[in-house]
């Protein structure tokens, strides 16, 4: 078994968060003499020197930006003095069920353990001495390195010793924490993510951001531990609505695909361009697009470019010219199917969903481009659609429609799969 870095966020994840964002107005009076007020901001998934910044920032009086970036390491420290003389001593912290045995089961099977949090390093210990967990971690990662979580996910990385020459690699790394946007640094961070719902979201809340997994609690460690120790599997989220290419595109854009996952140890997939989704309720889906069976019309579609993206997973596709056309055709697809958010379409067609590093893009993307030479487009006369519910190994075709001009109107060829 190949040890893990196993990275934890603090408040909400190990223990129920406390009521501690008096500091931050404290210590903008005592360093800026200025007052500042708590309502209106969102501390979700943000450190401590980026709270900093934030609260003095809408400070009163005014504080130059420059005064505030020349004291911020003072405002921290005077948060830390705040949050032992005032705060920590008057809180009962405690932690989750569950958390004692997971972290002494992973320390038992040779993982290593760190923190990832935005409390600074001092704040983030002191919590952990409190609820008895301190002993357990050897890396930290905390809120006075970054006022970006992915960064701190870096900052650990680093830390652990964790090369292209180590024994560990990044596909070793898990990041466990409790709200969406936790989810949604850790996919961007390239490493493994787990949900716990353990703070103020559902597990259901955490699934629709796609962690490798999510569970509602601690509680059942075999499952959790189970998780930690598998291989990478990224989660999908609902049903959708693609086009995939003729020949021999589709044959040298699989070709393409199952060269670059097995070089980042990923499963394939049929390279696909998504014209709308995903949606979430299957029996909608399908009805929905029996109604829009034959009146969407033939799709036209030309890719210009090979890029490197992070939305849904971290991506290599080539990147289609969005026009008129196409974005009608998406338009009509995403108010059949309820999707609010339709302004944002960018059509693609992916050949990698993997961490790959940045370094890496320059090769990937240039072999990518040379096999399939850009500028190149074809016109598609049916869609597909595609479960992408679950690991990317199990997606597949749910049944197809004909496109308008493309012969009569037809039923869907195809029912459920």
């Amino acid at each position: 078994m190949t040890s893990k870095l196993v990275l934890f966020d603090i408040d909400g994840t190990l223990s129920p968060q406390g009521k501690f964002l008096a500091r931050f107005p404290a210590s903008v009076s005592e360093v800026l003499g200025s007052i500042v007020g708590v309502d209106g901001i969102d501390t979700t998934a943000k450190t401590d020197l980026g709270l900093t910044i934030e609260f003095a920032s809408r400070a009163s009086p005014a504080v130059p930006l420059s005064e505030i970036y020349e004291n911020v390491g003072h405002m921290l420290a005077a948060q830390e003095d705040y949050f032992i003389r005032r705060q920590i001593s008057q809180t009962e912290l405690t932690r989750f069920e569950g958390t004692h045995e997971l972290l002494s089961a992973l320390r038992d099977r040779g993982h290593v353990l760190g923190i990832v949090t935005g409390n600074t390093r001092r704040i983030a210990e002191i919590k952990l001495e409190k609820i008895g967990l301190r002993e357990f971690f050897s890396v930290f990662a905390t809120g006075e390195l970054s006022v970006g979580r992915t960064d701190l996910i870096e900052h650990a990385i680093k830390e652990a010793g964790i090369t292209s020459q180590s024994d560990m690699s990044r596909g070793d790394v898990v990041y466990i924490a409790d709200t969406p946007s936790d989810m949604r640094v850790g996919r961007n961070a390239g490493v493994m993510v787990i949900g716990v719902a353990n703070g103020h979201f559902s597990r259901a809340g955490l699934m629709a951001e796609a962690p490798d997994f999510a569970f509602a609690s601690f509680l059942d460690t075999g499952k959790v531990i189970e998780s930690i120790e598998s291989k990478r599997r990224r989660i999908g989220r609902g049903y959708s609505l693609v086009i995939t290419p003729p020949e021999p595109i589709a044959g040298i854009a699989a070709g393409i695909n199952i060269e670059l996952s097995k070089r980042y140890g990923v499963p394939t997939f049929p390279p696909h361009t998504t014209i709308a989704g995903p949606v979430h309720d299957k029996d909608f889906f399908l009805d929905a697009s029996r109604k829009l069976d034959g009146r969407l019309p033939q799709i036209s579609v030309t890719f210009e470019r090979v890029e490197s993206k992070d939305e849904y997973f971290r991506e290599l596709a080539f990147m289609a010219r969005l026009t008129p056309e196409l974005n009608r055709v998406n338009r009509m697809a995403s108010e059949a199917y309820g999707k609010q958010n339709i302004q944002s379409y960018r059509p693609t067609m992916s050949v990698l969903y993997a961490y790959f590093p940045a370094k890496d893009f320059e090769v990937i993307g240039a072999q990518a481009q040379s096999a399939l030479k850009v500028p190149f487009g074809y016109t598609a006369h049916k869609a597909e659609l595609w479960s992408t519910v679950g690991p990317v190994e199990n997606w597949h075709k749910i049944g197809e429609m004909l496109l308008r001009g493309a012969g009569q109107r037809t039923r869907m060829a195809r029912r459920l799969a």
